[in-house]
């Protein structure tokens, strides 16, 4: 290999690790948002609203939604912010 083609490679794992980092964080902001502790804030913020009144009454399937995704965005934000 030429020196052009390993600086090449060197950029772009550096690039590969800046982003995911950057996603790491991104996913871990979505877990802080998705937080299924949030949902009683959530109701009195969106209270009024069509979907204030959606979560009213599904209350139960916004926790799982919101624990679902809550959990999956952590696990994945760790994973990529500690690889970085």
């Amino acid at each position: 290999m030429n020196g052009k083609s390993l600086d090449a490679a060197e950029n772009t794992e550096a690039g590969s690790s800046e982003s995911k980092g950057l996603l790491g964080k991104v996913l871990l902001g979505t877990a802080f948002i998705t937080c299924p502790c949030h949902l009683p804030i959530y109701l009195l913020l969106l209270g009024g609203t069509a979907l204030g009144g959606y979560l009213a009454e599904n209350k139960i399937l916004a926790a799982v939604a919101l624990t679902l995704v809550f959990g999956a965005s952590l696990v994945s934000g760790m994973r990529m912010v500690k690889t970085k």
